[in-house]
């Protein structure tokens, strides 16, 4: 039986016919029929775009034979990181003395550095350490009693730790700068050392002068050195030094003559023995190389701080001529201008 006209058959559905004018391909149209306008549209380059100039010459990839090709290889980690700290080598160090027992040092670059410290200084302190480390450029050391304000042998051995550290400062390649940061009651003054040549012979010795003004001592200070110095004391102020001795812990000590009256008047002014002092060093061949004031100071502790001064040997001295004489020993010493 076949199906009624006009009703479509059952099975697969039979595919649309397209008119020939809907094709939107220009080269697919019929002889005669005209394509659409939407065909015949040029692409338009989006505004934000711009027009696009002649860009250069494209480059192929191949090369004449023999002649290797270098590319330089890219790494996943060569862009910095969003929110990274860049690194820095730092060319100074900040050295505090915190509280009774505590050292820091900023700015250090290098772990090692550390530990050249750790192993030259705290050896000298028989009570050991409390704690210490090293991060992010610190280096902080907490030991164990209180050397910076100890007296005794104790702040003997302080003075050997300060002394030690500016020899390991100064072969490592820092020199003294300046300190700062001494007007605050609340704060710890900073040594500043910059980057300087290393100096692997570096010689320091430390003075400090009594709050008075009556007594000079020295630290590790060479023997001859000292011996010159008091002739040169003597001489210059007749009648007025009372001591002049040297201790078997490497001290050696001068006292200064009080008044008649026995009060705190001192024959010799504390500013004039200091000049004097400073330029006989000066002469002999040392320099000044830090003031370390030590102890610490509370708002109802107004007087100054116990203070340590560091001299160090310059390099145009020669170690060898500390154990010679000068030729003519009084009127050289009487000048300051001691051969050290």
């Amino acid at each position: 039986m076949q199906p009624a006209i006009g009703t479509p058959a059952t099975g697969r559905p039979r595919p649309l016919d397209r008119e020939p004018s809907r094709s939107s391909t220009p080269g697919h149209t019929r002889p005669g029929i005209r394509p659409l306008k939407s065909a015949l549209k040029r692409t338009r380059t989006p505004e934000y775009g711009g027009p696009v100039g002649d860009g250069p010459p494209l480059v192929r990839g191949r090369t004449p034979e023999g002649i290797p090709v270098q590319r330089q290889r890219t790494r996943s980690g060569s862009r910095m990181r969003v929110n990274s700290t860049p690194r820095w080598d730092s060319d100074h160090l900040i050295v505090s003395l915190r509280s009774t027992n505590e050292l820091h040092i900023d700015g250090i670059g290098d772990a090692e550095v550390a530990n050249e410290l750790s192993e030259d200084i705290l050896s000298i302190w028989p009570h050991g350490v409390n704690q210490q480390g090293f991060r992010r450029g610190k280096w902080k050391v907490q030991f164990a009693g209180n050397p910076w304000t100890s007296a005794g042998l104790d702040a003997v051995l302080a003075g050997k730790m300060l002394v030690r550290l500016s020899v390991s400062l100064a072969r490592l390649g820092y020199g003294y700068l300046s300190t700062v940061n001494v007007s605050s009651p609340w704060t710890s003054p900073q040594l500043v050392y910059h980057a300087a040549p290393p100096d692997p012979e570096a010689f320091v010795f430390a003075m400090m002068l009594s709050k008075s003004g009556d007594r000079l001592t020295f630290l590790d200070g060479p023997a001859d050195l000292t011996i010159a110095l008091g002739t040169a004391l003597r001489e210059y102020f007749p009648r007025r030094i009372t001591t002049d001795r040297a201790t078997e812990d490497g001290l050696h000590i001068f006292e200064i003559k009080r008044g008649p009256t026995g009060g705190m008047s001192l024959l010799v002014d504390r500013a004039t023995l200091t000049t004097f002092v400073l330029t006989w060093l000066n002469r002999a061949g040392f320099r000044l190389s830090g003031s370390v004031p030590l102890g610490s100071r509370s708002l109802f502790s107004l007087g100054p701080r116990r203070e340590t001064w560091l001299f160090r040997l310059k390099r145009s001295a020669r170690p060898k001529d500390l154990g010679r004489r000068p030729s003519s020993r009084q009127s050289r010493q009487s000048r300051g201008e001691y051969e050290a």
